[in-house]
């Protein structure tokens, strides 16, 4: 009996997760990853610490060097052009197919971009990839970058903010919306936040969007043009405004897409065709894509769980957020700001008078924690804190006894949660990939 063959396509948090996987559970089989990208699977999630200068190039790999060798997994450097379920194939830009049994798409996606006319002046960049943080960080080398403006108002443009004001930029943060983290902050923890920015010496645009970027001598940018009428000057254009699944190779196939442009999937990350699956931020589940770093992982194991024949099924739990804005630490877990419902209970914890930031949101329903929204300064352990609360809010923990006292600084809340529930499972335990950069601070959003 032939050996069974794994396809997964791409190599990002997903497909490595994936690979890991399908090795562990067949030993005699053969997996097979394409790949377009140079570069092994990395922490993209990082790649503002990349750009402050907290992280080598050797620190930002997500796997050892000799990952593939030691997993005997066939990478293959190629850009997928065509799949065809019903023959089960996956063709190839070296142009011919590659046969599978199962095939896992983890294609992952690639910055949005605004649709301006004509060809962008150079310096019009995106953060997504190693690449285009490198060539960031050669336009700093240069100095040729004075002053930037980013476009978005989430934790991406936040980041991207913090990492050129570190390198003496001015910068503006031009945002279409009048919150910081539209559907995660409430408006308090979003004028704090803009407060601190504006403290900083970034200025911050409101409820206004860029229009055009304006070109100068010999096609460089040097200013962005706005809705509002204002042009600002600029030698870099962020653009920090989403996510578009990569998805092309699957236009001409059977393979269902859902509205947000992923590949739609059901609780065991099957696709619409048979033996194939899709995970992380190419895969459309309940409605929308996550573009998240853990959960990506969490998606690539069911998905490789069920190749492998072991029936499993994916529970997201809350949503986790995490990020930080010069002396500021944010964690977001579950349903905060405009998510919280009308019948929702409401704590908030927002000392005034104190020199310092700090801002507390606790939503429950009933005698349960739903949702958590916390920004501080470090020493306020906020992002300990947002994981000790996703475990209650996964676990439904009934947490009326202590309600009150969840935000009380003296009260042991890790004591209290070891206590009521079952310890996460170690990154070893889970097969996850070797563990994360030690710089502080990176985003859990893997954009």
């Amino acid at each position: 009996m032939r050996a069974k063959r794994y396809v997964i396509v791409g190599d990002g948090a997903a497909g490595m997760t994936a690979a890991r996987q399908l090795r562990h559970g067949d030993g005699a089989a053969e997996v097979v990853v394409v790949s377009d990208d140079p570069h092994p699977a990395y922490y993209r999630a990082a790649l503002t610490n990349y750009l402050l200068g907290e992280l080598r190039d050797e620190q930002l790999w997500a796997t050892t060097p000799s990952f593939y060798a030691e997993y005997r997994v066939e990478r293959v450097l190629a850009r997928a052009n065509a799949l065809v379920p019903e023959r089960r194939e996956l063709w190839v830009s070296h142009g011919w197919p590659i046969v599978y049994d199962e095939l896992l798409i983890a294609t992952g996606a690639r910055a949005r971009v605004l649709p301006f006319h004509g060809a962008a002046p150079r310096g019009v960049m995106t953060l997504r990839s190693l690449m285009d943080a490198r060539a960031i960080t050669e336009r700093l080398a240069e100095r040729s970058v004075r002053e930037a403006v980013i476009v978005g108002g989430g934790s991406l443009g936040l980041e991207w903010a913090l990492g050129l004001h570190a390198h003496g930029v001015r910068v503006t943060l031009v945002v279409r919306g009048r919150t910081m983290l539209p559907g995660v902050l409430d408006q308090v923890s979003s004028d704090l936040l803009i407060a601190r920015l504006r403290q900083a010496g970034v200025q911050v645009l409101l409820e206004d969007e860029v229009v055009t970027p304006v070109g100068g001598r010999n096609a460089e940018l040097v200013g962005a043009e706005l809705r509002s009428g204002h042009t600002v000057p600029c030698q870099l254009l962020g653009l920090a405004i989403g996510i578009v699944p990569n998805v092309e190779f699957l236009k001409q196939s059977s393979i269902a897409l859902g509205a947000s442009g992923g590949v739609v999937v059901n609780a065991a990350q099957r696709t619409s065709a048979p033996n194939v699956y899709a995970a992380g931020d190419v895969a459309e589940v309940a409605g929308g894509i996550l573009g998240l770093w853990e959960p990506a992982q969490r998606q690539a194991k069911v998905a490789a769980a069920n190749m492998l024949g072991q029936a499993t099924s994916y529970e997201p739990g809350c949503h986790y957020l995490a990020t930080r804005l010069f002396d500021l630490d944010f964690a977001s877990v579950g349903k905060t700001g405009g998510q919280a419902h009308a019948g929702s209970g409401v704590v908030v914890d927002f000392p005034q008078g104190t020199g310092k930031i700090a801002y507390r949101k606790l939503v429950f329903d009933g005698p349960r924690l739903t949702g958590a929204l916390m920004l501080g300064q470090r020493e306020e352990r906020v992002r300990v804190h947002g994981r000790l609360f996703k475990r209650l809010i996964d676990s439904k923990v009934d947490v009326g006894a202590v309600a009150s006292k969840l935000l009380d600084r003296s009260f042991d809340l890790r004591a209290w949660v070891a206590g009521q529930v079952v310890p996460a499972p170690s990154a070893a335990a889970a097969g996850e990939f070797r563990g994360a950069p030690a710089a502080g601070g990176f985003s859990h959003i893997k954009r």
